[in-house]
Formats: C-alpha cells, sequence, structure tokens
C-alpha cells in the first residue's frame, strides 16, 4: 500500500531474546489479526495488512545513568 522497502526483521520465536540481549522486555506481541479487530475496527474493513507481520510492544528493562 505504501509500498515500503523491507529492511530488516526477526522470526516471532526470537524476538524476547533479542529485547533482552538490549535490555529490553517484551510486554506484547501485537499479530495483523489483533491490529485489525483491536487497534483498527472501524476505521477500514478492506484495508490490507501484511499476514506474518507483527508489532512487538517492550519496555526498557534499566535505569539511565543520571
Amino acid at each position: 500500500f505504501k509500498k515500503e522497502t523491507f529492511k530488516w526483521g526477526l522470526a516471532k520465536d526470537k524476538v524476547a531474546l533479542f529485547l533482552e540481549k538490549h535490555r529490553f522486555g517484551m510486554t506484547q506481541i501485537i499479530s495483523h489479526e489483533i491490529l485489525k479487530s483491536k487497534y483498527l475496527a472501524g476505521f477500514s474493513e478492506d484495508l490490507p495488512l501484511a499476514e506474518g507481520e507483527c508489532i512487538g510492544v517492550a519496555e526498557r528493562t534499566w535505569e539511565t545513568a543520571k
């Protein structure tokens, strides 16, 4: 739709370990089904979303030095 170039990806089962190495913790993985039903409901029923693409929600697990 937006003709975005795919630059980088990571398998869903590798996300938590990747985030831990960068001092983040996984909060939630949002699939295209959840995105469409929970966050885009009523926006556009025929909105094309990439199947298999997910959004990862993470939070920092360490404090920044002051």
